[in-house]
């Protein structure tokens, strides 16, 4: 229960369903009751942490992505945004470019094709060089036959949003987050306690092509599946936007797609979440 002035009530830009006034002293005040209902709920923000939790390169993963979690991003932007507030809209794109996610559509009437990337879990690499480039919170990858396509065509825009804000044990992303610090923390002491970040993360393809090994990227293999990574930093990019200060306030609209759940520390409980083993 919130109390208002009718100035301040004009410069609200929700819809208000009831109003009660009241006197208070020599200032009339407006008692107003906020609900917000969140947009996505606890129950559909877990499927989309099952899908990213899917098996590389499988339908289920694939599909869950390019059907539920694009869609769902879609949804979250033309909602409410902390950062696009400009008038911008966003729709899927609905053509055969496998490269193309989303447009964006400015208030001037300009459109751009857009690729969508999603990181919500942490690993821990253990490999000195890539640690160099990218220590834990700031780690990011690609995969290397992606990176490779990126270089051969003409500049395109990556939009990857990087959402670490799970550590909640008891669900698969939350664990794998609270492991690989663990993990990493017992051959370095020196890491910082982890939390809950958010950044977007906005990449030119032209800029990949000027990459060069061992200084702008790492490498990494997955043996699972035999695809290799490549390991870069989230300071390495176009433009780095840390949106992390308004992880409370998008939580409580609904439109996040991972859980935000605080790191509480306890005994180490570590599985094998080093970067040889991602899903």
């Amino acid at each position: 229960m919130n109390l208002f002035t009718r100035e301040t009530l004009a410069l609200l830009e929700i819809n208000i369903p009831n109003l009660i006034t009241t006197s208070v002293s020599h200032w009339e005040l407006l008692t107003v009751t906020v609900s917000m209902k969140p947009l996505f709920n606890l129950k559909e923000i877990k499927e989309f942490e099952n899908i990213l939790c899917g098996a590389s390169g499988s339908n289920y993963k694939l599909n869950g992505f390019k059907k539920v979690i694009e869609p769902a991003k879609v949804k979250a932007l033309n909602h409410f945004d902390p950062y696009f507030q400009d008038g911008t809209t966003w729709a899927m794109f609905e053509g055969s470019d496998v490269l193309d996610d989303v447009v964006m559509s400015k208030p001037n009437g300009s459109q751009r094709t857009i690729e969508y990337k999603l990181e919500v879990r942490w690993f821990d690499d253990p490999r000195q060089r890539n640690q160099r480039i990218a220590p834990l919170e700031d780690y990011c990858v690609m995969k290397y036959l992606q990176f490779e396509r990126y270089k051969k065509l003409p500049n395109k825009i990556i939009l990857m949003e990087r959402l670490i804000c799970n550590f909640d044990k008891t669900t698969t992303i939350g664990r794998a987050n609270c492991d690989a610090y663990e993990f990493a923390a017992r051959r370095n002491s020196s890491i910082k306690r982890p939390e809950p970040s958010w950044d977007y993360l906005v990449i030119h393809t032209d800029d990949l092509k000027l990459w060069t090994e061992g200084k702008d990227y790492g490498l990494a293999p997955n043996k699972k599946n035999g695809d290799w990574l490549v390991v870069f930093n989230r300071n390495n990019v176009k433009r780095r936007i840390n949106l992390t200060k308004y992880l409370r306030n998008s939580e409580k609209r609904g439109i996040l797609l991972s859980v935000l759940h605080e790191y509480v520390s306890d005994e180490y409980y570590v599985e094998d979440v080093a970067v040889d083993n991602w899903p």
